[in-house]
């Protein structure tokens, strides 16, 4: 009886030690991808990444830029051309009237699935809101930041991989985009996975969230009906 037990122990010992090992290694890999894309890869008219005029965590601004846009609080969204996995093309300035939460990210990003389920609960039921996710972990970006091929690189993800990801911890009728190209990646000066915007029914960019979001941050950008 001892001696399973502490077999059984060690087994679950293990076991934790894999889940830690692997959790580091994707932790690495979102801070690399961040370092990568910080030191050179958005470089580029208007703000650099090294001077983003928000905190990890992100402000909420009621204030507006006239005639100015980009992808920061008080500027005009910059108007994208999206086409969804299911081949709809998708225009932002076709969602004025309504809040539009921008959300970039990678399905084995760890804070991702908190965040996700975090949108879903607070727009929940809420028509004034539409939700656009990125999928950014595709061959072209990877490529871009030189990790495409790394073996301690998560591989590429398809439209199955996000709409799968959705289906678990957010909401698959989201808009749902890839960055085949890397474009939306350079348009909005993406450096982190787990990016999120808001953007108001007048097309001003309300908040820019350069990683998680919280409920609190949410509604302080999102405000109730």
């Amino acid at each position: 009886m001892r001696s399973r037990g502490v077999k059984h122990s060690k087994k679950g010992s293990d076991v934790k030690f894999v889940v830690a090992g692997l959790a580091c290694c994707l932790l690495l890999g979102l801070i690399v991808f961040g370092l990568l894309f910080l030191t050179g890869q958005n470089s580029g008219p208007g703000p650099t990444t090294a001077t983003l005029p928000t905190a990890v965590g992100g402000k909420v601004t009621t204030n507006t830029v006239v005639g100015k846009s980009g992808p920061y609080e008080g500027l005009a969204a910059p108007d994208t051309n999206f086409r969804t996995i299911d081949g709809r093309p998708l225009k932002l300035s076709d969602l004025r009237g309504k809040y539009v939460v921008l959300w970039f990210i990678a399905a084995w990003c760890p804070s991702c699935a908190t965040v996700g389920q975090t949108i879903r609960d607070h727009i929940r039921g809420d028509e004034r809101v539409r939700v656009i996710v990125v999928g950014l972990w595709t061959e072209a970006v990877l490529r871009m930041a030189g990790l495409y091929g790394r073996p301690d690189v998560p591989p590429p993800e398809d439209a199955n991989t996000l709409k799968s990801f959705l289906t678990r911890w957010g909401d698959p009728r989201w808009y749902i985009v890839l960055d085949n190209e890397g474009e939306f990646l350079k348009l909005w000066r993406i450096s982190y996975v787990d990016t999120t915007f808001v953007i108001d029914p007048d097309g001003v960019v309300r908040l820019r969230s350069d990683g998680p979001i919280t409920h609190t941050i949410l509604a302080a950008a999102l405000p109730p009906p």
